[in-house]
């Protein structure tokens, strides 16, 4: 099974505590939306920012960024999608 997390703020918790336990157990890939795209990669975990937020942020990054499209295509890919 593989699952998306879309991830919008940079401090919760709970989702990073979940995508850990999970990425322990299957395929996962986040994608950090608004003020998330201040946060660093998860280590072992594909990563990405939303291109938009990234651009009216501006902040530093290694993360791949993706448009919108990239983003529903990567919806369609994955078994699970969570929006934190």
């Amino acid at each position: 099974m593989s699952i998306l997390h879309l991830v919008r703020h940079p401090n919760d918790e709970r989702a990073f505590a979940t995508i850990a336990a999970q990425a322990a157990e299957t395929d996962v890939t986040v994608i950090y939306l608004q003020d998330a795209v201040y946060r660093e990669p998860i280590p072992g975990v594909r990563t990405f920012v939303c291109a938009r937020d990234w651009e009216a942020r501006r902040p530093k990054t290694t993360c791949e960024q993706v448009d919108y499209d990239q983003i529903v295509a990567l919806m369609t890919q994955h078994d699970k999608v969570i929006t934190w």
